[in-house]
């Protein structure tokens, strides 16, 4: 009879990962603020900055791309210790989150 063999795995971030991490959190809140004063200023006064909507929803959309880059690579280390079925299937869904992203990016 086959013993049956428990597999345990550390996954560990590599440092690059949190200072990654930390820039692309600073760059989303910052970009965020900028666009959210800009939006505000475009809403309360009676200048026609139809750009500034835009721009906020471009800024939205760059900011969405940043914070998937993390979670995607973080992921890699999980999806390397998986099946072959599964690292495939992984391959996928991360093409369908690029896809998605860079889709919803031109507004279709």
């Amino acid at each position: 009879m086959a013993k049956r063999v428990r597999r345990t795995y550390t996954y560990t971030a590599r440092s690059w990962m949190f200072e990654l991490s930390f820039w692309v959190v600073v760059f989303i809140g910052a970009a965020l603020a900028v666009a959210g004063i800009i939006n505000t200023i475009a809403t309360y006064t009676s200048l026609d900055m139809g750009w500034a909507k835009t721009v906020c929803n471009w800024v939205k959309q760059v900011c969405v791309a940043l914070g998937m880059i993390v979670p995607v690579v973080m992921s890699y280390q999980v999806a390397r210790q998986k099946s072959k079925t599964w690292f495939i299937l992984w391959i996928v869904f991360v093409v369908l989150v690029v896809v998605g992203v860079v889709l919803s990016g031109l507004g279709m």
